[in-house]
């Protein structure tokens, strides 16, 4: 499946640049234009997968454009681009499932980095199955494990750290992140449990699936493919 991309920025030699690294590094249908208004009749025509766009671009913002679109559609993944000195408007965004902030300039590091999150996870998302490597895999539907094909019992709350870790693959979690999303206040914080949670699954899944990060966060590697 190509997924679509419509870059949305105002300055025609930067929207330029990132177009051609994009196409020159990934299969992905390329749509641009130069304004919130000219985007979102894009985005009307065409349904991108994925919107990047600037957040200041004159009468029909970026903020504007988001909101619009979030009135119909909150699946596609939108990556705003800002300056230091938006953070104002950055806060307007929280509300409206942002996937990524990146503060311009951005370079191509950035954008690569950003884009493999993202087809990262939409890849996990249209598939059925989540591969750890070649025998081993949760199936998404079903929610059940399989290592070396061999069914493998998981409790609750070791089923919803690894839809968390799926749902966040390659990025890191730190221990609050885990704690918020599986117990959400209902115990005390310790970051006893979470490593003793941690502890737990990495010894039902394949070796190295899971990396320690410094400073106390995980990450899930990448599925292969």
């Amino acid at each position: 499946m190509k997924y679509k991309l419509l870059y949305v920025e105002n300055e025609v030699r930067t929207r330029k640049n990132v177009i051609d690294y994009i196409k020159n590094n990934y299969e992905l249908e390329i749509l641009e234009a130069s304004d919130g208004k000219e985007a979102f009749e894009s985005y009307l025509q065409n349904k991108p997968d994925i919107i990047i766009t600037d957040i200041a671009m004159g009468k029909f913002s970026g903020i504007e454009l988001i909101e619009k679109i979030r009135e119909l559609d909150n699946e596609v993944k939108i990556v705003i681009l800002s300056g230091h000195s938006e953070k104002e408007k950055l806060f307007k965004a929280i509300k409206l499932n942002i996937v990524e902030y990146l503060v311009k300039p951005i370079n191509r590091k950035v954008i690569r980095e950003c884009l493999n999150n993202i087809l990262t996870q939409m890849s996990v998302n249209d598939s059925k199955f989540y591969y750890f490597n070649k025998n081993s895999y949760f199936d998404l539907s079903s929610e059940l494990l399989f290592i070396n094909n061999l069914d493998v019992k998981v409790t609750k709350t070791e089923t919803e750290l690894i839809n968390l870790f799926i749902n966040n693959s390659n990025k890191v979690l730190e221990s609050i992140d885990i704690y918020n999303a599986i117990w959400d206040f209902e115990k005390d914080y310790k970051v006893e449990s979470i490593r003793t949670l941690i502890k737990k699954i990495r010894k039902k899944l394949p070796e190295n699936t899971i990396t320690n990060i410094y400073g106390g966060g995980y990450r899930l590697n990448s599925p292969i493919t």
